[in-house]
């Protein structure tokens, strides 16, 4: 079993730069629109490092995998609104604007589905547009 909670910015015209020094807190993963990167191709049966290009949109994201010690998603969702709750204000920049988009994703990898209190979903839907779920049977 495993899960974890994605906190994520997107938009053409992102620059983790400042997305980071805006909110306060490094990202998990981040990439500027159209930023070069090494990459793997299969050619035949031979797997090349290869230069390639990210979209032509940038994302900011922020994880809770690893970063606590149970799978629970309550208590995931209690870190990230601990987390999120000093750029509030600021993550409202990202949300009135049109240029950006603001997504929360539910990760759970299990036999079951997964239970978050209303009042940790309600504080958390207070910084993105829309959430995402994300299922894995295992």
């Amino acid at each position: 079993m495993a899960s974890h909670i994605d906190f994520g910015i997107k938009g053409d015209f992102l620059k983790v730069e400042e997305v980071t020094n805006f909110l306060g807190f490094l990202p998990t993963f981040a990439f500027n629109p159209n930023e070069a990167y090494i990459g793997k191709e299969k050619r035949g049966d031979i797997i090349l490092s290869v230069e390639k290009a990210r979209p032509p949109f940038g994302v900011w994201h922020f994880s809770t995998e690893g970063r606590i010690a149970t799978n629970e998603i309550e208590d995931h969702a209690v870190y990230l609104l601990s987390k999120l709750k000093y750029s509030k204000e600021k993550i409202n920049y990202y949300l009135n604007s049109n240029n950006y988009t603001v997504i929360i994703s539910f990760w759970f990898e299990g036999p079951v589905g997964f239970d978050v209190s209303s009042k940790s979903l309600g504080q958390i839907s207070e910084y993105c547009e829309s959430f995402t779920f994300r299922f894995f049977e295992s």
